[in-house]
């Protein structure tokens, strides 16, 4: 028991195993900071990174970066969920070859040739869960449902709080009772949408939906293609 925590200090406090402590350390508060803004604001305060990443299409490219970024991370999956897959996976395998490496040799191996070793795993694993729930868990849209199908329908907030400048996720049901999740502003300019507000979909324009409050009036909808 004592070996083991004397192991277990050594490697944790080694210098060569800075970048995974770092990067435990970048787990945690952003875990933080996710539970503060959910507390206070109604929606993760990593989620606002999803909108500084420019979408890109086969026309616009927005340099090697983004490019990289869109290739590893699904369109439908957030920033904060990738990043954290990435984060636990590079500082679990590089605490655990830095483990191996005290038993078998005595000392922690370079930190900038396991951090190597370490982040290509990393990627291509937060790729594959990223694909994965992208494609069964964070489905923005069906393809056999149409403008004309959402329009009229049913929705309610889903995370965070929405507003013009602040698009949150919602849960739009169909006229089939089928569930649809999409990004969602409000209708009216000044208009701020909660988890609690019964709405409806007035507007579809692309990948973003206009809601308003569900009350008894007429709706005149409106059709972008």
């Amino acid at each position: 028991m004592e070996l083991g925590i004397e192991l277990f200090k050594s490697v944790i406090f080694d210098p060569n195993c800075i970048p995974f402590s770092i990067a435990f350390i970048l787990l945690m508060v952003a875990l933080v900071f996710e539970v503060i803004g959910l507390v206070l604001m109604g929606t993760g305060i990593l989620s606002l990174l999803d909108h500084l990443i420019p979408d890109a299409t086969p026309d616009h490219h927005f340099g090697a970066f983004f490019d990289i970024l869109h290739w590893v991370k699904h369109k439908n999956v957030p920033v904060s969920i990738w990043m954290s897959i990435v984060l636990s996976v590079f500082a679990v395998i590089g605490f655990t070859i830095q483990t191996i490496a005290y038993v078998k040799l005595g000392y922690a191996v370079n930190m900038f040739v396991v951090s190597l070793i370490a982040i290509t795993p990393a990627i291509f694993i937060a790729k594959l869960v990223s694909d994965v729930f992208g494609s069964f868990m964070f489905v923005d849209s069906t393809v056999a449902i149409t403008v004309e199908d959402l329009v009229g329908c049913e929705a309610s907030i889903v995370i965070g709080v929405s507003t013009q400048q602040n698009p949150a996720e919602c849960k739009i049901v169909d006229r089939h009772g089928k569930p649809h999740y999409m990004m969602a502003v409000p209708f009216n300019a000044s208009g701020v949408l909660t988890k609690s507000d019964s709405l409806v979909v007035l507007e579809v324009n692309g990948n973003m939906v206009y809601l308003d409050k569900k009350i008894e009036k007429e709706y005149t909808f409106k059709f972008n293609f």
